[in-house]
């Protein structure tokens, strides 16, 4: 279609500079077309060249997104720290207040309570997060001056009063799809819990 006339179309010479030599260099381009006489035939090349400047191989630095084949853009020498949950995965009874912490001044927590990773626009964390409904609460760490920490997430069951009294003679699993449905997709992302038998022959919730 005609629209593709405006779209260019990049290559990567890098690795054809040796080809370069002082003074007058050459850039030949081939382009085919329907027959001489056409006239939707369009050219127009642009030859970009980007001076890296001197490289320093022992400094390095962080980067949001990779520029493969292009500059690097603004880089970071260090990644933020990872957050510390006081609540670790499992199965709970009633209401659960988890507190998040991490290290570094300044750190700012980000979280969310739908297994999503947190971005800039998350909810940013100030007191004990309540989780009243199984939920993967997702925290993630933001330091000025270093690239964002990894995403770490924490998986919670809430149990009924009747269910945390079970026990039985064989290991309990304990399985949540978090309200995603079984058979949507090829997978179904699954919380599961394995809770073996004690010493006394039994297995119990809590």
């Amino acid at each position: 279609p005609d629209t593709r006339a405006l779209e260019f179309e990049e290559f990567d010479l890098s690795e054809h500079t040796s080809l370069l030599r002082d003074g007058v260099n050459a850039l030949a381009i081939q382009g085919l077309n329907v027959s001489t006489s056409s006239n939707d035939f369009l050219v127009n090349p642009t030859l970009e060249l980007i001076d890296l400047g001197p490289v320093n191989a022992e400094v390095r630095q962080y980067f949001v997104e990779p520029t493969p084949g292009g500059p690097n853009r603004q880089g970071v020498d260090s990644v933020s720290p990872d957050p510390t949950f006081s609540h670790d995965s499992g199965a709970y009874g009633g209401n659960l207040m988890v507190e998040l912490a991490t290290e570094g001044e300044g750190a700012v927590i980000r979280y969310t309570l739908d297994g999503t990773i947190p971005d800039a626009s998350s909810e940013v964390y100030a007191a004990p997060v309540a989780v009243t409904v199984a939920a993967t609460l997702t925290a993630r760490v933001w330091v000025e001056g270093s690239l964002p920490g990894e995403a770490v997430s924490r998986s919670y069951l809430m149990l009924s009063d009747a269910v945390q009294a079970f026990t039985s003679n064989l290991p309990i699993v304990l399985i949540d799809t978090f309200g995603r449905g079984i058979g949507e997709g090829s997978y179904t992302q699954v919380f599961c819990q394995f809770i073996d038998v004690g010493e006394d022959g039994r297995s119990s919730i809590t």
